[in-house]
């Protein structure tokens, strides 16, 4: 278990639920290349998968599907991610996407930096997650942020993904 208040200085960190899905969908729908490699269009019905979903083997309490806040109260991020999976060494990133409009200032970034010394602390070993092949854009700021590519891929129906991890 995490205390998700304590992974930010910067930003206050919520847990976010179904009913925080209209602020998520908006934030959600100024990223729409995301969309474009995915293959799906954004709708309420998959934000709602997002923020309820998780793997086979892990428990609703595995789940933190968190919201980075101004002290202002403005939704800048949004972060998925999964208690020690697939391990217990491990903590899994399903998605990290920041406000359009907050792009290109080191949010993402500083996100990953707080979260990478918090799970340190926490026993965490790595970080994985799963990149879009199409997504250059995507890949070049997980690269940026000292994830490296495992060889590891997998299959969709419409796209494949690369697992990119990060020895903490």
């Amino acid at each position: 278990m995490i205390d998700y208040t304590q992974i930010s200085t910067q930003y206050q960190v919520k847990r976010l639920l179904r009913a925080d899905s209209e602020a998520v969908y908006e934030l959600c729908a100024t990223n729409p290349q995301y969309y474009h490699y995915l293959c799906e269009p954004l709708t309420y019905e998959g934000v709602i998968a997002g923020i309820e979903s998780f793997p086979p083997g892990k428990e609703v309490s595995d789940k933190y599907f968190l919201g980075f806040y101004t002290q202002a109260g403005q939704l800048v991020a949004i972060l998925d991610l999964i208690w020690q999976y697939p391990n217990q060494q491990t903590a899994y990133i399903g998605l990290l996407m920041t406000d359009k409009n907050y792009q290109n200032q080191q949010v993402s970034s500083q996100i990953i930096q707080e979260l990478s010394v918090y799970l340190r602390q926490k026993e965490i070993s790595r970080i994985r997650l799963g990149c879009i092949e199409a997504n250059q854009q995507a890949k070049c700021f997980w690269q940026k942020n000292h994830f490296n590519d495992t060889g590891e891929q997998k299959e969709f129906l419409n796209y494949n993904v690369h697992i990119l991890e990060r020895k903490l």
